[in-house]
């Protein structure tokens, strides 16, 4: 595929530790100017020159207006160590990874593909508030908010972002 042919995008699971009881939520965006009037995670395209791993912080950062970071956690990875050689059916386990736990790829209506790479990240210091302001114009309309597990996938059953959000919570329940 060459470069006009694909998009390149990068998003988040958002977690924290709910302030007073310790459970586990995850932050859930709702777009409310769609006629679907849809629920998502946030994700958003590659600026130039920046990293998958930069793009993600920053679209969770700016669709749900929650200073984040990446969350390691062990994932399982065809990718290989340093400097070491791996067959690609081979899959090993990279502890304290921040490297993406799931990919998504769809063909958009002009015939390109778009594929999203998920990262896990994690509200700074479990507790910081949340910035007003920082969306694009695009992303006005988008209401977030950290919700427990169960109604996380609530909101997204029918989803794709179901099964997003399985993964990272297995990941993030090992990691804790």
């Amino acid at each position: 595929f060459p470069s006009h042919a694909f998009v390149l995008s990068a998003g988040s699971v958002l977690f924290r530790t709910h302030p007073t009881t310790g459970q586990l939520e995850i932050c859930v965006v709702h777009n409310t100017h769609r006629k679907s009037n849809a629920w998502i995670l946030p994700k958003g395209r590659k600026d130039q020159g920046e990293s998958m791993a930069t793009t993600a912080v920053r679209e969770t950062y700016e669709e749900t207006g929650y200073p984040c970071e990446l969350f390691p956690c062990t994932i399982p990875t065809r990718s290989p160590y340093p400097g070491k050689s791996l067959k690609p059916y081979v899959i090993l386990e990279a502890k304290d990874s921040v490297e993406p736990f799931y990919m998504t790829v769809r063909e958009l209506k002009d015939g390109s593909l778009k594929q999203v790479w998920w990262y896990i990240t994690w509200l700074q210091g479990n507790s910081a508030e949340k910035v007003e302001g920082v969306s694009m114009p695009s992303e006005e309309g988008y209401e977030s908010e950290f919700v427990d597990v169960p109604r996380a996938l609530e909101v997204f059953e029918g989803s794709f972002f179901k099964e997003i959000v399985i993964k990272a919570v297995d990941l993030v329940t090992k990691a804790l």
